[in-house]
């Protein structure tokens, strides 16, 4: 596809975005060009842009929640990753992280926890195919990644983050395993936490805990509130909770799995919002 795409380039840590202007790359086999229509500021792009992820000198175009319309399809592309027909103009939406195939993680179907995963956005923009974020006219989708056709009922602004936010609680807490009638302890009440609310409430959780940030849990006394917490809203007596507990450390987490609390490889599902019977500030 011949033309040019402008994008807003990163330069470095606190630096100003610098528009520029590259040529279309050549469309692989396999690969997809987007025309992207909406591309989101994630929390993680301002960590990024402040230097607080891999450092790097090179310029490189920043942002991955996003979604757009079919620029070009590769020779063999002409279905989505569920089977759906694919043509120019179609709207999609799309991961963003390029697992490697072939570390033991991979090899056994788990992409998400690839040990030498990269997402696109930490490629140079000085080399094709150059779009490897959401903050450009184009984004360069490369072969053997995820593609899903958009329904029309669905806006851009709902299905951008889908590939990010939504994506990421629904895969950890598919991996908790809730049940139907479940007590789901949420620390956070970021847009993380709306989702995980959403999510667990529609695989049948029955209570929420939502924890809003203040200082870390940092004493016993911090756990045994908790763990006396959950009792009270077993038993169905409604509750004000203080919410002054942090971020969890992992010797924290372990502490709250003698609750009861955490199934899965001592992990807390960031959650937040207000569904169900929820007991919060």
């Amino acid at each position: 596809m011949k033309g040019t795409g402008k994008a807003a380039v990163y330069t470095g840590p606190g630096k100003p975005m610098e528009i520029k202007e590259f040529p279309l790359p050549e469309v692989e086999p396999g690969a997809i060009l987007v025309r992207i229509t909406l591309g989101n500021i994630c929390g993680s792009d301002l960590h990024a842009w402040r230097g607080m992820h891999r450092s790097s000198t090179e310029p490189r175009i920043l942002g991955h929640e996003m979604t757009g319309r079919v620029a070009e399809l590769g020779q063999g592309v002409s279905t989505d990753s569920e089977g759906k027909p694919l043509a120019v103009g179609d709207r999609i939406v799309y991961t963003y992280f390029l697992p490697c195939g072939r570390c033991p993680h991979c090899l056994k179907g788990l992409r998400a926890v690839c040990l030498d995963k990269l997402p696109s956005w930490h490629n140079s923009a000085k080399e094709p195919p150059y779009f490897n974020g959401a903050y450009a006219e184009y984004y360069y989708l490369r072969p053997g990644l995820a593609v899903f056709k958009v329904p029309d009922d669905l806006t851009d602004d709902m299905v951008a983050p889908i590939n990010c936010a939504l994506s990421e609680v629904m895969y950890g807490l598919h991996l908790t395993g809730i049940t139907v009638g479940d007590t789901v302890v949420i620390q956070g009440a970021g847009g993380l936490g709306i989702y995980a609310t959403a999510v667990a409430r529609d695989m049948g959780a029955g209570y929420f805990c939502i924890v809003t940030s203040g200082r870390r849990i940092g004493n016993k006394k911090d756990f045994s509130r908790i763990g006396k917490m959950i009792t009270k809203i077993r038993s169905g007596l409604k509750l004000k909770v203080d919410a002054s507990l942090g971020e969890l450390s992992l010797e924290e987490a372990r502490a709250l799995k003698d609750f009861g609390l955490l199934r899965y490889n001592h992990n807390l599902e960031t959650a937040g919002s207000l569904y169900g019977k929820v007991c919060t500030t």
